[in-house]
């Protein structure tokens, strides 16, 4: 369906399209702070795709002080192997992800 949509241009672009939606609410599930590599963050993935989410937004502080390896291992594979490749997911840096050592990580995944 054409929705409107300010692009590059003075005005709105009315020839932007985005996929229909099914015949249900949008779902969209939410992270934050994220524990380091606990159980728990495991237990949490598993919880949220039992709500079918349709996208998922972490909203931050991804991993403390987190590596590159460090955020592959403890956020990027466990979201890859919980939810899979289907869901998008999207990444907002916190206050930990700028400042806390680990921007190198967070920036890769």
């Amino acid at each position: 369906r054409k929705v409107p949509s300010l692009g590059r241009h003075s005005g709105p672009d009315y020839e932007f399209s985005v996929s229909p939606l099914e015949d249900r609410p949008l779902r969209i599930g939410v992270l934050s702070d994220w524990p380091t590599g606990a159980p728990q963050s495991l237990h949490v993935l598993h919880e949220l795709k039992k709500q079918a989410p349709d996208i998922v937004i972490h909203l931050g502080d991804t991993y403390y002080s987190g590596t590159r390896a460090e955020q592959e291992a403890f956020l990027h594979d466990p979201i890859k192997a919980v939810l899979g490749e289907a869901i998008p997911v999207y990444l907002v840096p916190g206050n930990h992800d700028y400042y806390g050592g680990g921007g190198g990580g967070f920036y890769h995944v």
